[in-house]
């Protein structure tokens, strides 16, 4: 997924607000190849970090998004098509590899880059729908 984020800090500059938007793909026997861009599908979520010390952080995800598949792009002798929206939460421990967070304490941007590890566990919903050939 293609990310866009804003940030603002709080007062105390510990918090960080943002959104990500981008393409969610399908991937599998439906398509040919790794991507298949006629069935790109709007993704967009919200985020929500706190900054426990310059290096560590915890952040909530929420994204949501559609993937879609359809055989006439790579087995149209069987004939299915589906699409599926989903929802994901996310909760996230980030660890900031190269410096602290990109935020200097007079709340500006102070690093255009940066690397970061993170670990954490989510929780997916989905609303899929299969068509059948007829027959």
């Amino acid at each position: 997924m293609l990310l866009g984020a804003f940030g603002q800090k709080g007062q105390a500059q510990d918090f960080q607000m943002g959104f990500s938007l981008g393409t969610a793909f399908y991937q599998g026997d439906m398509i040919k190849g790794v991507i298949d861009l006629k069935e790109a599908n709007i993704a967009y979520g919200l985020f929500l970090r706190r900054y426990a010390t310059d290096k560590w952080a915890v952040r909530i995800n929420w994204t949501r998004g559609k993937v879609s598949g359809d055989d006439r792009n790579a087995r149209p002798e069987r004939g299915f098509r589906f699409n599926s929206t989903f929802n994901e939460f996310a909760l996230l421990a980030e660890y900031n590899l190269i410096g602290g967070y990109n935020f200097n304490y007079s709340g500006k941007q102070a690093d255009l880059f940066g690397l970061y590890l993170f670990a954490g566990g989510a929780l997916s919903t989905l609303n899929s729908k299969l068509v059948s050939p007829v027959g």
